[in-house]
């Protein structure tokens, strides 16, 4: 396979992030504020495949550039239930990810209080701590978590992502909430993602609480417009250096029906269009990009189930 087939045979994606330049804006002046010791929570809100991880993958990019220690958690649908998840998925990222020497302190002086949620960061750990009631060791544990991530801070600026927290327990959520008011000095920066269609009603009450005290930087991302459909197209064929009519190819009856099925969701662009590359509706011959004549345009099974579970 030569260097264009190579190209031409890459699954369709986007190169570049499209439609989102004022809201990465507002971004990147948060790193630079964070940067500067003015500590923020931002809220990335959207649909699913709305764009949500490209923007947080772009930010992280930038983060890394200014110097910041970037550390990435998740939530899942099982963690609805299960305290601290994704804090111990950033910690375990956290820890697997650096350089052990650089943070023997900081972890040490985590190991002891937080071995009862995560054994595996002190493994010889064999001394009981005092048993408190419930509210008390949340308090503890809120309290020795946020010295740990304002410690990190004091060595360069953090930025710590939480994905999905839709799916988040409520303890988690507190404790961001907690970490968000003790951070506000600090080179310190909180990105939270969540689905704004999913949310349940702990989320709702952290959302509406960090409203009230005016604590969160909210960005909602919205469905591309039909010319960033177009210029999204543009990207994805130019980005593997092929030529191909653009007046019949892009800004015909297949951006009408790309733009029509998929609602301007940048994910079930790239779904749909690699449907129609697989099928062979679409397709490279000497040096152009072409669609089969007669053929239609049809939204894969997964985009119809998606776009279903938004009506």
């Amino acid at each position: 396979m030569n260097a264009m087939e190579r190209a031409v045979n890459r699954p369709l994606l986007c190169p570049k992030i499209i439609g989102r330049t004022p809201e990465f804006a507002a971004l990147g002046l948060l790193v630079e504020q964070a940067k500067g010791g003015q500590g923020h929570i931002a809220l990335i809100a959207g649909e699913a495949g709305i764009g949500k991880s490209r923007l947080v993958s772009e930010l992280k990019a930038l983060a890394v550039v200014k110097g910041f220690l970037v550390v990435q958690g998740g939530c899942f649908p099982t963690d609805l239930t299960y305290p601290y998840a994704p804090l111990l998925d950033l910690l375990r990222s956290l820890v697997a990810s650096n350089p052990k020497a650089s943070l023997t302190t900081a972890v040490e002086t985590l190991a002891r209080d937080i071995f009862p949620l995560l054994p595996e960061l002190a493994p010889d750990q064999t001394t009981p701590l005092p048993r408190l009631e419930p509210e008390q060791e949340k308090h503890r544990l809120f309290a020795v978590l946020a010295t740990f991530f304002l410690h990190l801070s004091t060595q360069s600026p953090v930025l710590l992502v939480i994905e999905d927290a839709h799916w988040s327990d409520d303890t988690s959520l507190d404790f961001l909430h907690y970490l968000t008011r003790r951070s506000a000095s600090q080179p310190l920066l909180l990105l939270v993602t969540y689905r704004h269609e999913e949310m349940q009603p702990e989320l709702s009450s952290w959302l509406a609480q960090l409203d009230r005290e005016r604590l969160a930087h909210e960005i909602r991302l919205v469905p591309l417009a039909r010319n960033e459909v177009d210029t999204m197209l543009s990207a994805i064929f130019e980005e593997r250096h092929t030529s191909f009519d653009m007046r019949r190819f892009l800004h015909g009856e297949l951006l009408d029906a790309l733009y029509t099925l998929t609602e301007g969701n940048p994910f079930f662009v790239e779904e749909t269009l690699s449907s129609l590359f697989a099928a062979g509706d679409i397709f490279y011959v000497q040096g152009y990009w072409n669609r089969k004549s007669g053929s239609e345009v049809s939204i894969p099974q997964s985009v119809q189930d998606a776009v279903q579970r938004r009506t």
